[in-house]
């Protein structure tokens, strides 16, 4: 058949189409999720932090992996917990995932370092997070991902959009 595509080949294009979609949009949400999820916009936003931090977590993740568009939307809310966010992500970076599930949770570790209104929390001596991003940095080979998460670690080690993070006024280190 000469310039057209053969009725297998349609039906493994179809298959795979399909199989793309399931991995996206993954089934059924959990009840919590569906129920965040199905609240406009700015009221997820202003919610997410109402759930302890480990739910904030997964609900991050949801959005980020079962969602279409990606729910990136909630970074800021996400880095706004500031440095008591670290010990619930670092299970995810140690994890075995997708590198843009990595990248991601280190966009929201971005958002931290470098703020919202140029003030941020600096996360240059979070030995352990550090060492987990670069561990997650070095476990891909997909060149896209590696260059996200590095600079979302060139953020967390201090420099944002090349300009040096200082801590805010009465934070530890500020």
């Amino acid at each position: 058949m000469r310039g057209g595509v053969s009725s297998v080949c349609r039906g493994i294009l179809l298959a795979a189409a399909t199989a793309a979609a399931a991995g996206c949009f993954g089934g059924r949400l959990q009840p919590r999720d569906a129920h965040f999820y199905s609240l406009p916009l700015r009221a997820r936003i202003d919610s997410l932090r109402a759930y302890p931090l480990h739910e904030q977590v997964e609900i991050y993740l949801v959005g980020i992996t079962r969602r279409h568009p990606p729910a990136l939307y909630l970074a800021d809310a996400l880095a706004s917990n500031g440095p008591p966010l670290i010990p619930h992500v670092l299970p995810y970076l140690r994890r075995r995932m997708h590198p843009g599930e990595h990248a991601q949770l280190l966009y929201v570790f971005e958002r931290m370092a470098c703020g919202t209104n140029g003030g941020g929390y600096p996360l240059a001596g979070e030995a352990d997070l550090l060492s987990a991003a670069r561990a997650a940095m070095r476990a891909t080979n997909d060149e896209y991902w590696r260059a996200r998460m590095q600079r979302s670690l060139n953020a967390m080690e201090g420099q944002c959009n090349g300009r040096a993070v200082r801590a805010p006024e009465g934070t530890r280190d500020g």
